[in-house]
């Protein structure tokens, strides 16, 4: 093995290791959220279907990167914060866009995302990205603080 590609598997591996770190600190929900993820990831064909699916993994085991969460705020990343987020969240979606007279799958071709994954941040069931929420408010035609839970704290 040369130098080089003995440093790349030493990166894939500690890569890994924080992964695995990660998904065994997750509460029993979110490790079955990302399980169920995983077998949709494995029956779907659609290349953007995969992307949401991964996006959204990543959203549940390292939102900090992702944009979930504002930066320092530690005593918000508990499970029951989270939770009402996505709730919160996820209803105001589904009051804007039925407003609008639109369906789930008519938000997600103007939001650039899968019907699935639009049914998903509605069900509550994953908290937005700061970017996925910027692509709904602007499908929605309405500002993001519209929908940001942090901004009706």
């Amino acid at each position: 093995m040369t130098p080089v590609m003995e440093r790349s598997a030493g990166v894939k591996k500690e890569q890994v290791a924080e992964i695995c770190r990660r998904f065994v600190e997750l509460t029993k929900e979110r490790q079955n959220n990302i399980v169920e993820l995983l077998d949709e990831l494995e029956r779907t064909q659609s290349e953007r279907e995969r992307q949401e699916i991964a996006k959204t993994i990543s959203e549940i085991l390292a939102p900090e990167l992702i944009g979930n969460l504002r930066m320092g705020l530690k005593q918000k990343t508990s499970g029951s914060f989270l939770k009402s987020r996505a709730r919160w969240i996820g209803r105001k979606i589904r009051v804007l866009r039925e407003k609008k007279g639109m369906t789930q799958e008519d938000l997600a071709e103007r939001a650039g995302l899968t019907q699935s994954h639009v049914s998903r941040l509605e069900d509550g069931k994953h908290s937005p990205s700061n970017v996925t929420l910027r692509k709904i408010a602007k499908a929605l035609r309405v500002s993001v603080h519209k929908i940001d839970y942090e901004e009706h704290e």
